[in-house]
């Protein structure tokens, strides 16, 4: 059985491919204002930020991560 702190990567990867649209992704800071809409937080009990949420799909292994930009 997988951890909350394990969880919360996978919840964010799920968030993200509900935005997603064709042919772009959505932004961290996008990722992040959606996981906060949801009541999700971060393992501290704090709402996301779009640095917490890379560093959350970092951890997952997560190439969306290392190209999806902040506006």
């Amino acid at each position: 059985m997988a951890t909350p702190r394990a969880r919360r990567p996978q919840e964010l990867a799920k968030i993200r491919d509900d935005l997603a649209q064709p042919e772009t992704r959505p932004t961290l800071a996008a990722i992040a204002e959606a996981a906060n809409a949801k009541g999700l937080r971060t393992g501290r009990g704090n709402p996301w930020s779009a640095s917490a949420v890379s560093q959350a799909l970092a951890r997952l292994g997560d190439s969306a991560s290392d190209d999806a930009q902040t506006p």
